[in-house]
């Protein structure tokens, strides 16, 4: 998100949280200027792109990433009855969509 708004006045950044049935989505999304024209290897090698795949470990998640409208990375992991949390991050996520 540092480079999201580069020549922009406003911007939105959009984050959602929701679960259906033990499907968790999380959603981290900004309406900015999209992602650099870099050869695809360097994103990839990216302390940004080091970060998401660290999140989504982290999570037991599979990620995507959507930048037809600015940059969108979304998020999906299980929430398994009685699930013992492998970290603090997952825990407090799901606490969050269980508040919801």
């Amino acid at each position: 998100m540092k480079h999201a708004f580069e020549g922009i006045y406003e911007g939105q950044i959009r984050i959602k949280l929701r679960k259906e049935n033990s499907r968790i989505f999380f959603e981290m999304c900004d309406n900015g200027v999209g992602m650099p024209e870099e050869q695809e290897v360097d994103i990839e090698n990216s302390m940004g792109m080091t970060l998401i795949k660290t999140l989504s470990k982290q999570l037991g998640a599979t990620y995507e990433l959507d930048t037809s409208h600015g940059t969108c990375y979304r998020f999906t992991f299980e929430k398994k009855e009685n699930e013992k949390f492998d970290g603090p991050e997952k825990a407090k996520l799901i606490k969050a969509v269980e508040s919801v």
